[in-house]
Order: C-alpha cells, then structure tokens, then sequence
C-alpha cells in the first residue's frame, strides 16, 4: 500500500508549480554498481509503472503501465500489486483491478540487493514524496483472487 502526497499550490501565484518526477516507492538496484534495478515508482504524470533495466546505457529500461494512465499522487492510499513470471509476462493491479500487462524480458537484473529502498537506485534521487504501508513479495504467481483477497 501506498500514498503519494499531493504537491502543495505555489505560495505566489505567479510561481511556477513544482516540476514532477518520478517517485520510486520499491526499488531494487545492483550490488556491483551497474545500472541494473527493478522498480515499481508513480512516474512523473502520476501514473503506475513496474519497470527493469539491464544495465545497459542506451534502451536497457523495459517497462509495464497502467493503461489508461491514472493520477495516483492524490492523497488517498492505495494498493499497488505486480506478478511477473519467469518468462517475463508481467501483469499491473491497483486497488485489486488490473491496470496494465505486458513482456519485459525473460530474465530478471542479475545480482540485485535483498534489500528495496523507496529512491532510484543509481543517483539516490526520485524519492517517494508519501506514505508507505505493509509491503508483501511472494514467490509464485498470484491468481486475481488472491490478489485481491490481500487488498
């Protein structure tokens, strides 16, 4: 579960509102310094996003979106779910819907960190401006039910 704090108005009304960015909420990078990491952040438009990099400097990052995009920097809580299988097929729930699928790779990042942080991994920015619930990684393939049984 998440929630993504609203950005406040400007404090004079002819500033400029605050640039978005991505906000990371579930971060895993590599333990050898590469750029490699599996993510799952709300990108700069507010919309939900679980993406891979391999590491590569050009086209390495590999995404899954909600489609239709949706504005999750609203306050509210929300529920945040991803199942990838080992062939790469990877499916996107929010608030126990499906929001987004896709095919990343079939191989997951190599030697990434046991531990996840809520920021990008390989410049410790991106840091995820709200509210982070209960977090739960499972090591089989959730059914629509059970992903909605844990909501």
């Amino acid at each position: 579960k998440f929630r993504a704090k609203v950005p406040p108005p400007p404090k004079r009304r002819w500033d400029p509102p605050p640039v978005p960015t991505h906000q990371h909420f579930l971060a895993w990078g590599a333990t050898d310094g590469s750029r490699r990491s599996v993510d799952l952040r709300i990108n700069e438009k507010g919309n939900l996003e679980y993406g891979e990099h391999d590491g590569s400097m050009a086209s390495g990052w590999r995404t899954v979106k909600a489609i239709p995009a949706m504005k999750l920097v609203d306050g509210k809580w929300h529920s945040a779910t991803v199942v990838r299988q080992d062939t790469g097929f990877t499916w996107l729930y929010c608030d126990g819907e499906l929001v987004g699928q896709g095919c990343i790779t079939a191989n997951l990042p190599p030697n990434l960190t046991s531990s996840a942080r809520s920021y990008r991994w390989t410049r410790e920015d991106c840091i995820f401006d709200g509210d982070i619930g209960p977090a739960r990684i499972f090591d089989s393939e959730l059914t629509i039910g059970q992903v909605r049984a844990i909501e």
